[in-house]
C-alpha cells in the first residue's frame, strides 16, 4: 500500500524495470555491510546482557543478534524486541532485565541517529531554510523524548522494571568506558547504513558521501518509529522521496534506490534468519 502511494506520488507505473540487477561485486559489498551491521548489533547485545548474565558467550550473543535483527526486519517494527522476550528464559535474563537492555538499546540507537543528523546539518549548511526546519524537528523530538522520560514512572510496568533499569543506568554513568563502547557500536551501525546506501546511490548517479548524512539518518529515524511496516518497506520509499531534495537527486532515482534496498535487505534477512537458526539448532544437538 505504501509503495503504491509512492508510485502515485511520482506518477510512475510499477514494472519489473524498477528492480535493478546489480553487478556481482555490488551484491558482495551490500551483503558484507549487512553482515557486519548484524555483528555490531550482536556485540552491543553481548555488552548489555553481559551486565546481567556473564555466562552469555559472545558468539552466542552474535548469533542471537543475527536472529532477532532479521526476525524484526521480516515482521514489523518492534518484532525484534518481541523475539527477545520470547527467548528471555533461554538467555537466563528475567523480563525486567530484558526490558532494561532494550531501553538502553533504543536510547543508544536514537542518540547515534541524532548525532549523525547533526553532523549532516553541519556539513550541509548550504540551504538555511531546510537546515532550520530539520533543527526545529529535532528540537521538538528532543522535548518530546524528555516529556516521555519524565512521565515514564506513571506507567505501572516501568515501575516494575525500575530496579533493573536503575542498576544498568548507574553502571553506564559510572563506567564511562562501557558507555562509550555502547555508543560507538551504535554509531558504527549508522556508519554502515550510510555505506550501504552510498553503494546503492553510486550505481545510479554521482553523489557525495556527506550529502547522505541527512537523508539516511532522517529516513532511519522515521523507519525506527513507524509501527505499520516490515523492514521499512514503503516507509523507506516515502522518506527517500520526501528528503530527495536534500541530496539534489531526483525523486525517481531516490525511489528506485529505496525500492531496491528494501528488496535486497529483505532477501538478505531471510537468508540470515535461516542460517542463524540452522547454526543454533546444530549447536544444540552437539
Amino acid at each position: 500500500l505504501l509503495i503504491s502511494v509512492s508510485l502515485i506520488f511520482l506518477n510512475i507505473k510499477l514494472s519489473s524495470n524498477l528492480i535493478v540487477f546489480f553487478p556481482y561485486n555490488y551484491y558482495f559489498y551490500i551483503f558484507l555491510i549487512l553482515f557486519f551491521t548484524q555483528i555490531s548489533i550482536g556485540v552491543r547485545w553481548y555488552l548489555l546482557t553481559n551486565f546481567y548474565n556473564k555466562k552469555i558467550k559472545i558468539l552466542e550473543a552474535i548469533n542471537f543478534g543475527f536472529r532477532f535483527s532479521s526476525f524484526g526486519s521480516l515482521t514489523f517494527t518492534g518484532g525484534s524486541d518481541i523475539y527477545k522476550f520470547f527467548n528471555s528464559e533461554k538467555l537466563k535474563i528475567n523480563l525486567s532485565e530484558m526490558s532494561s537492555v532494550i531501553i538502553i538499546e533504543k536510547i543508544s540507537s536514537f542518540s547515534s541517529i541524532i548525532l549523525m543528523i547533526l553532523i549532516g546539518i553541519i556539513l550541509n549548511l548550504g540551504d538555511l531554510e531546510k537546515t532550520n526546519f530539520i533543527i526545529f524537528v529535532l528540537v521538538v523530538l528532543f522535548f518530546l523524548l524528555l516529556t516521555v522520560l519524565s512521565n515514564m514512572k506513571r506507567i505501572p510496568y516501568v515501575n516494575l522494571i525500575n530496579f533493573s533499569f536503575q542498576k544498568i543506568k548507574k553502571n553506564l554513568l559510572i563506567n564511562k568506558n562501557f558507555t562509550i563502547m555502547i555508543l560507538l557500536v551504535s554509531f558504527l551501525t549508522q556508519i554502515l547504513s550510510l555505506l550501504l546506501y552510498f553503494i546503492f546511490f553510486s550505481y545510479f548517479t554521482e553523489i557525495t558521501f556527506k550529502s547522505l548524512l541527512l537523508i539516511i539518518p532522517l529516513s532511519n529515524l522515521i523507519i525506527s518509529i513507524s509501527f505499520f511496516t516490515f523492514n521499512g518497506v514503503g516507509i523507506r520509499e516515502l522518506a527517500f522521496i520526501l528528503f530527495s531534495g536534500l541530496t539534489l537527486i531526483s525523486q525517481d532515482i531516490s525511489f528506485i534506490v529505496a525500492l531496491n534496498a528494501s528488496f535486497l535487505i529483505t532477501f538478505y534477512m531471510i537468508i540470515s534468519y535461516l542460517i542463524a537458526n540452522k547454526i543454533l539448532f546444530s549447536n544444540n544437538k552437539t
